[in-house]
């Protein structure tokens, strides 16, 4: 595994100051209550509206039904739910904190929402999923206790088919905890900890057999770079894929051009058992693909997924990436597609005057658009993961990420950073794999930030981190880069 330790620099001022890194290689990249979702199936969701309930048909087979408003919020120093709320997502019960107060609630809030879910659903699965719920998240549905994540700024997707009554109203009810834990990262740091649903939560509707959206918060397709050169992309997709019985399926792959234009299909059969998710892997080929270039050319490429049960198609999906590889030489240059390539950055974190973490998309791109104005081809991700239209925006102009993972050391040498216990470790591992996962196929995350300030690192964490970094699907060394030692830069 590459590990290194990057300063990239904007003129003379340190970009990133003080963190261990590794190389990214393997990315190639509600309705009211009493309102029927079903009324309306065909809408088209407004990117630029997160309020805004609706479905965006992705195929035909399978709908997004955005769940953002009208839910009913209160906190758990309210004795009953009477003086509840409402509220619309992304929203953090935490303006306490802002302004620098640094004793603001951390505790627990209560997301309730009544949804009449349609009798046409009968018979497909449903699946809840939140992009990002800080830090840990319990769902019940009518009642019945569906799952919970920990971590707060990965995205995470349960299937509740089981627990939902077809053609009557449901109960939704997300508790979210954002209290200090010892074990569940980020442990230190001085970011505040904003607590609630902060962006998106939707079902997914899907049919018997489908491309699933519940491993790790991802989409189910990840695009391995094989070997990328100017006369060929060799690349391979692992595509997780569940059923609710034993079944055979096709798997039909196809990549398509900026342009409109099919540049390589490729098929494999695939057996379900059960309810178990299986994996199939597509190897395919692009001849003299159209590199992703950074700000000077970031093409990229649709890949679709197509499932097949005999005749019948069962769901398609799709995923956008660029070709390219990296590599950081002995001396520090940056290189991409074998090019130097001057790297002027900043640091971004999450958080936004007057409303925390519950940011738009909108708020997203007004963020990019003053980066791009600054003259920056780079940014650091500092911390944790930012919002998902983030990465689409920066796939789309070129900008280079660095994402970090949320191990972070204590802000000040005297205070204690975590406890190394294996619970610890876990989910130190778990969000990493959750991290990787969900930005595995953006072509802009070009390294991994593994620690930040890394001076109370314990070198037995440290190593779990790393490890979970060759654990499937993640990536290997790129052509053309080169191991280095890990160190640590000076302050």
């Amino acid at each position: 595994m590459d590990i290194l330790i990057a300063c990239l620099k904007m003129k003379k001022y340190l970009f990133l100051p003080f963190a261990i890194v590794c190389l990214a290689t393997g990315a190639a990249a509600g309705t009211s209550a009493g309102t029927s979702v079903g009324a309306t199936v065909g809408a088209t969701a407004n990117p630029a509206t997160s309020t805004d309930d609706s479905i965006t048909k992705i195929a035909p087979l399978r709908e997004i039904v955005n769940i953002n408003r009208d839910w009913k919020f209160f906190s758990n120093t309210e004795t009953d739910s009477d003086g509840a709320t409402t509220v619309n997502l992304p929203h953090t019960w935490n303006h306490d904190a802002l302004g620098g107060n640094k004793n603001y609630f951390r505790g627990i809030g209560n997301y309730m929402k009544e949804i009449e879910i349609p009798y046409r659903w009968q018979g497909r699965r449903v699946f809840i999923r939140c992009h990002g719920a800080n830090s840990i998240a319990n769902i019940m549905v009518n009642g019945k206790h569906a799952g919970e994540h920990r971590g707060g700024y990965t995205a995470f997707a349960l299937e509740i088919t089981e627990r939902l009554r077809f053609g009557e109203k449901n109960h939704l009810w997300i508790m979210v905890n954002n209290s200090p834990q010892t074990d569940l990262l980020p442990t230190a740091g001085d970011q505040n900890s904003y607590g609630g649903l902060f962006r998106d939560v939707e079902l997914i509707v899907t049919g018997a057999e489908a491309v699933v959206p519940t491993d790790k918060g991802s989409e189910g397709i990840y695009i391995k770079q094989r070997d990328i050169t100017r006369e060929r992309a060799e690349a391979e997709a692992t595509v997780k894929i569940g059923g609710t019985g034993d079944a055979n399926l096709t798997a039909l792959l196809t990549v398509i051009s900026a342009e409109g234009d099919t540049v390589a299909r490729r098929e494999a059969r695939v057996r379900l058992h059960g309810r178990a998710i299986s994996t199939v892997t597509i190897p395919f080929s692009v001849d003299k693909p159209r590199l992703w270039n950074g700000m000077a050319d970031p093409y990229l490429y649709r890949i679709g997924i197509e499932l097949r049960k005999g005749d019948a198609t069962c769901d398609r999906i799709f995923t956008t990436t660029g070709f390219r590889w990296v590599s950081v030489e002995p001396g520090g240059a940056f290189v991409l597609n074998g090019e130097p390539y001057p790297v002027r950055g900043v640091v971004v974190t999450q958080d936004r005057s007057m409303v925390g973490t519950a940011i738009t998309r909108g708020q997203v791109r007004e963020d990019i658009e003053l980066i791009r104005e600054m003259g920056a081809n780079a940014v650091r991700v500092l911390g944790v993961s930012h919002h998902p239209e983030f990465y689409d925006l920066c796939d789309s102009y070129g900008l280079l990420v660095w994402n970090d993972f949320p191990l972070v050391g204590a802000a000040h040498l005297t205070d204690k950073a975590f406890f190394d216990t294996e619970s610890f470790r876990r989910n130190g591992e778990q969000q990493a794999g959750e991290i990787m996962a969900r930005l595995y196929n953006h072509p802009s995350v070009v390294i991994w930030g593994l620690f930040s300030n890394p001076s109370t690192c314990a070198a037995t964490t440290l190593r779990i981190m790393c490890a979970a970094l060759t654990s499937p699907p993640n990536a290997k060394t790129p052509r053309g880069s080169r191991r280095l030692r890990a160190t640590r830069t000076a302050k």
